[in-house]
């Protein structure tokens, strides 16, 4: 069963508005996320603009998986991009995902070119892309961007199995919670080896 309700652009900003006031004591502001967003690129342009006409920071969750048109209509209204990277390794990029990572990458680095910030957010699931080459990677890319802030680290949890198991869906990736100290390693071999921090969200 599919929860949720069809919105206009007006009513979403008319909510969004309501804490105008925090958005100001915070610097915080509208983060359009999903899903993906850019699978509606029209409506996700239309709520960025006029978030940026009411002079609101906006920042936009995306796993970079899309046409390059799409994305560059949205970089005039975006302020941040949360750029999604879960694998360095093309064949385990595509096995695990079920797309290619090359156009994620390459979109990502047209996203630097074109002078958008990003925020690298990488999870990280013991025995799976918990490597010291897939760190390695993550660092790579980053130092090959000039407008990245930091990366963040998401250790894996399972609390989207129930979910799946209501949907009828296949179980993920199983085990438990994967704890900030188990993954340090990882979070210091990334940062020793770039110019941006690396902090687990």
């Amino acid at each position: 069963m599919l929860i949720g309700r069809n919105a206009e652009v007006g009513e979403i900003m008319a909510e969004v508005l309501k804490d105008r006031i925090f958005y100001e004591n915070s610097g915080g502001g509208l983060t359009v996320t999903g899903g993906e967003p850019l699978f509606q690129p029209e409506f996700t342009a239309a709520l960025l603009k006029a978030a940026k006409r009411e002079k609101l920071h906006t920042c936009l969750d995306t796993c970079g998986f899309a046409a390059w048109e799409r994305v560059a209509a949205l970089l005039p209204d975006t302020d941040l991009f949360l750029y999604d990277l879960k694998e360095t390794d093309p064949v385990r990029h595509e096995k695990y995902t079920g797309v290619p990572l090359v156009p994620i990458l390459e979109n990502l680095s047209r996203i630097d070119a074109a002078g958008g910030e990003t925020i690298l957010r990488c999870p990280v699931v013991p025995g799976l892309n918990d490597r010291d080459d897939h760190a390695d990677g993550i660092a790579e890319i980053a130092n090959r961007l000039a407008h990245l802030r930091e990366i963040n680290l998401m250790p894996y949890h399972p609390l989207g199995e129930p979910k799946l198991a209501r949907l009828g869906r296949k179980p993920g990736h199983g085990g438990g919670f994967a704890s900030p100290e188990q993954l340090e390693p990882f979070r210091e071999r990334i940062e020793k080896a770039c110019r941006v921090p690396v902090s687990f969200s």
